[in-house]
């Protein structure tokens, strides 16, 4: 008998880097407004406003049959299979035996069971997928039926940067989309953003840039408590 196969990893995935995946979001909102939107995907462009970004396909969901599709494998799109807006999402596949996340190898898959903190269990596979790519954002446009999630790949948008007075906030409004996985998220943070961390039983010591320091408390079942401006502390 094959061993049922589950969405765990693949929503470790979408926990660890929610809080690096939020800021992005962030990052690219702060560069447009609302005054309308298109994408041209042979071009491999989404336009913004002014704002005309660079861009990848990630995949589809299909409301009817709750499904995920990778951009990859999927013919309804109208582009060339072999066109380069594909080519992170074959990256991503060729990743899965590194990540153990068999989601990244299967063209199409049903999505009972993957995490839905209110983006709709599709919006964790894209979160998974931008932050694995090191995307600077992901963009979500409707079509019939369904959704079209897009990776932003383009240097316009600026990578946000971690301090001590901004760490808190983004680390709390990641962990609450997904909690269970605080540790995992703040670790994941710091690495992206090349910062030290110093780990504890129940504390993670970050060291940012400037020598500055926060230390990051867990309560017995694991969830953040305290955030701890060592610095202030010391009196500097």
């Amino acid at each position: 008998m094959s061993e049922e196969r589950t969405h765990d990893e693949l929503n470790r995935c979408a926990a660890a880097y929610s809080a690096v995946v939020a800021e992005r979001q962030a990052a690219l909102a702060s560069m447009h407004d609302d005054s309308g939107w298109d994408v041209d995907l042979g071009a491999g462009t989404l336009t913004l406003g002014e704002l005309t970004v660079q861009i990848a396909v990630l995949g589809s969901y299909a409301q009817v049959d709750n499904t995920w599709l990778w951009g990859w494998a999927n013919e309804s799109l109208g582009v060339d299979l072999g066109s380069p807006i594909f080519d992170p999402g074959r990256w991503l596949r060729r990743q899965a035996p590194t990540y153990g996340i068999w989601e990244l190898d299967e063209p199409e898959f049903e999505l009972t069971e993957v995490r839905d903190v209110g983006l709709g269990p599709a919006g964790t596979v894209a979160i998974a997928a931008v932050g694995l790519l090191g995307a600077q954002a992901m963009y979500v446009t409707n079509r019939p039926g369904g959704k079209l999630y897009l990776a932003v790949l383009d240097q316009q948008v600026p990578a946000p940067v971690a301090t001590k007075d901004t760490f808190a906030q983004r680390l709390m409004t990641g962990t609450k989309l997904y909690p269970g996985h605080d540790r995992l998220a703040v670790q994941t943070y710091a690495n992206v953003h090349r910062l030290q961390v110093a780990n504890a039983d129940h504390a993670q010591l970050i060291t940012f840039g400037d020598s500055s320091q926060l230390e990051v408390q867990y309560a017995e079942d694991g969830t953040i408590s305290t955030f701890a401006d060592l610095d202030a502390d010391r009196g500097r």
